[in-house]
Parts: C-alpha cells; structure tokens; sequence
C-alpha cells in the first residue's frame, strides 16, 4: 500500500493498493482507493488471488 501524503480528497486517491508477485517481480493487480471503505473490498480479494494461485495443481 503506498500513502499519498498529499492527497485532496476531493481528487486524488488517498492511496494506491498493489498486488505484487515478488518472485517474478511484477504487478500482478493494483487499484487506487479514494476511501479506506473502497479498499477493504479489493484487499479480500487480493488474498483471495493470492489464496487462489498458492493452490496445488495451479499452473498458473
């Protein structure tokens, strides 16, 4: 999660949300939130990614 210190919250995200695989060393999902009620949403399903592709058998 990476924190706009000078955010307008009338404009700009408050912050920017990034699911990072840090094996391959790339953005696997981001999403910027305006609200932290915008982002509970997207961390649930950012574990459920991670959850997702942590499976056995997942050739993903």
């Amino acid at each position: 999660m990476l924190a706009n210190p000078a955010a307008d919250v009338d404009s700009t995200p408050l912050f920017w949300l990034e699911l990072i695989d840090h094996g391959t060393k790339t953005s696997v999902d981001s999403f910027c939130c305006y609200q932290i009620k915008d982002a509970v949403p997207v961390v649930h399903d950012f574990f459920k990614q991670v959850d997702d592709s942590n499976k056995p058998g997942d050739t993903c």
